[in-house]
């Protein structure tokens, strides 16, 4: 027994043997005029139950409770003939006792049915009549001490959550701050890619990846993995990393998303996995290129006419089986501009309302007919979508993105413009070069290949896109034209590349002979930095003057004849972007010369 402010406490309460708490911590105080407190030590302590602290009046017990221990569970038994006013009274006696857990009994000598309510209204937890049994009053202090303790546990259970995930929000900070870093780089603001992303944790399952090509190109890639936060960012990284890396070389969409899946399913879980759609444009040919694992369906809204197009889910996600068991299935489709293409997660359908009623596919096509003409499209559907969801939270993550085809000359207006005529920091010079005879050139493309070895330069890599479209239309000349001997104006009508295509898979697989040599020279000191791009091949070439080149004093062919329509405008696209273009020899040999600053 200890004694607190001359009054007696015993802060252990022993509960009986055959009451399911078996001992708690625990004070219990008792507020009351001397036949109160009394009537407790008579009856309570004669049980051996406990051997209370008393206090005469509330001020007393003010004074003794400010140095109890708020770890305790506390019972107070309040003498209601103490309350005169109970609602001044009661109010500022449960402030004191807010710091920890108590439970408040009533003691009352009549049973007034009003006073008792406005009392329990007040926060008075139970009461009991002093002429009741002694033992009724034993099981209710005993049932307030077990409330306590469901209570006390409750709120061990919540500090845990609440430290749990205070944790878990700094580790999906962290992973996001991680994986921002790790495609910061490669961010490009393209005002005809729109998206709307709503994640569910700090750390979205959803993830947009969009870049551009070397072949002036636009790729997109939206996905959805399993689970959210650490669990999403486990697979996002590696996936992230390698898909900048892949485009970054030039490699094609069907070698990105083989690599894709092969780097998913080696690296994960079986239980992680990662559906997704990745949209590839072509703006100098007006056509996408769309594949679709387990996404729902993309959607190509045209312009001119009110319908849509669907591309369907054909494939698995990505990440669930091996490349030998995942044929790709690419659809390509003829877009005009101003055309848009919309990418969507299975959580924006899924959506649901107060009433339960999801969002669905209906109501998405029917939002984005109607925003068709507002200025920004996906800020329509997204006022829909919260109209109808009146801001319900969702489970799983909302994303939408929605693409804008272009002409080719506005989206490369949209891109950085190439600076030239600056001088390097550090005079050097080097010259790479390669020669792909018929055996490599029937199942590779040498481009992304070369690429890759000048991408080890860190200077080099700003100039990423513009070798890339300069090397490949050369190269694609040189084996269309000058190996397998195919005429340009195949391409022409509305099915010229097609039949065009099919012409040149046929013409690669009889070829036997013949040999392309690509090199690339350069050279850099303080007046500046050039590199010259040289493509040769071994076929008989052609008649220069076709293609609006002139001769000029010193025999070099240059200078395009502005007035000649070149199919596919290969040859002026490749003249744009160099400070020079010539053609040598027969026509076999270009030669492309290009200023950089680093």
């Amino acid at each position: 027994m200890r004694s607190i402010n001359g009054v007696h406490t015993n802060p252990l309460l022993m509960v009986a043997e055959n009451d399911p708490c078996v001992q708690l911590h625990a004070s219990i105080f008792v507020i009351g005029e001397s036949n109160c407190i009394r009537y407790i030590n008579e009856n309570v302590s004669a049980m051996d139950r406990l051997i209370p602290s008393c206090s005469n009046s509330i001020d007393d017990f003010i004074k003794c409770y400010s140095q109890a221990d708020s770890a305790q569970h506390h019972l107070l038994l309040l003498d209601a003939n103490l309350l005169v006013n109970p609602t001044e009274t009661l109010p500022a006696l449960i402030s004191h006792l807010s710091a920890s857990m108590f439970a408040l009994i009533l003691l009352v000598s009549d049973e007034e049915d009003d006073f008792i309510a406005s009392c329990i209204a007040l926060g008075v937890d139970d009461y009991h009549l002093v002429n009741r049994s002694v033992n009724l009053l034993t099981a209710k202090i005993n049932a307030q001490f077990r409330r306590l303790q469901s209570a006390s546990i409750a709120s061990e259970q919540m500090q845990t959550y609440s430290t749990d995930k205070a944790k878990t929000l700094r580790e999906q900070a962290l992973a996001k701050d991680v994986f921002d870093r790790v495609t910061e780089k490669y961010h490009h603001e393209l005002s005809l890619v729109n998206a709307w992303l709503s994640p569910a944790a700090v750390f979205n399952g959803d993830i947009l990846l969009k870049a551009i090509m070397p072949n002036g190109g636009l790729i997109v890639l939206l996905g959805d993995f399993t689970g959210h936060g650490l669990t999403a960012a486990i697979g996002a990284m590696p996936l992230a990393s390698s898909f900048y890396a892949m485009v970054a070389k030039g490699f094609t969409l069907r070698d990105i998303i083989h690599e894709l899946n092969e780097k998913l399913y080696t690296l994960l879980p079986s239980h992680i996995f990662c559906c997704a759609a990745v949209v590839q444009f072509d703006f100098g040919h007006g056509t996408v290129d769309v594949w679709n694992g387990g996404l729902p369906d993309v959607v190509i809204q045209s312009n001119r006419r009110s319908e849509f197009t669907h591309v369907a889910s054909s494939q698995l996600p990505l990440g669930v089986v091996e490349n030998s068991h995942y044929p790709l299935q690419v659809s390509r489709l003829q877009v005009s501009e101003h055309d848009r293409v919309w990418l969507l997660s299975d959580g924006l359908l899924e959506a649901h309302n107060a009433l339960g009623k999801s969002f669905g596919v209906d109501r998405f096509l029917a939002a984005v007919h109607e925003s068709r003409h507002l200025q920004s499209p996906i800020a329509g559907v997204q006022s829909q979508f919260d109209c109808f969801c009146q801001h319900v939270d969702q489970a799983d993550d909302v994303s939408l993105v929605q693409i804008t085809m272009v002409s080719e000359m506005n989206f490369l207006a949209l891109q950085p413009p190439l600076n030239h005529g600056q001088s390097a920091d550090h005079p050097s010079a080097w010259c790479l070069s390669i020669k792909v005879y018929p055996a490599s050139l029937k199942y590779s493309d040498p481009i992304p290949q070369l690429l890759h070895q000048l991408m080890v330069l860190p200077a080099m890599r700003r100039y990423n896109h513009y070798l890339f479209t300069v090397l490949t239309e050369l190269y694609n000349n040189a084996l269309d034209h000058g190996l397998l001997r195919l005429a340009s104006d195949l391409k022409s009508g509305e099915s010229g590349f097609d039949h065009f295509y099919k012409r040149r898979r046929r013409a690669l697989a009889d070829l036997d002979s013949g040999w392309i040599e690509l090199s690339i020279d350069f050279n850099a000191d303080k007046m500046g930095a050039s590199l010259q791009l040289d493509v040769k091949d071994s076929g008989v070439g052609f008649d220069r003057s076709q293609l609006g080149f002139s001769e000029n004093s010193s025999g070099v062919e240059s200078d395009l004849n502005p007035h000649v329509q070149v199919h596919g405008r290969g040859i002026a696209l490749v003249s744009s972007l160099c400070e020079r273009l010539d053609y040598l020899g027969c026509g076999n040999h270009a030669r492309a010369f290009m200023q950089l600053s680093f």
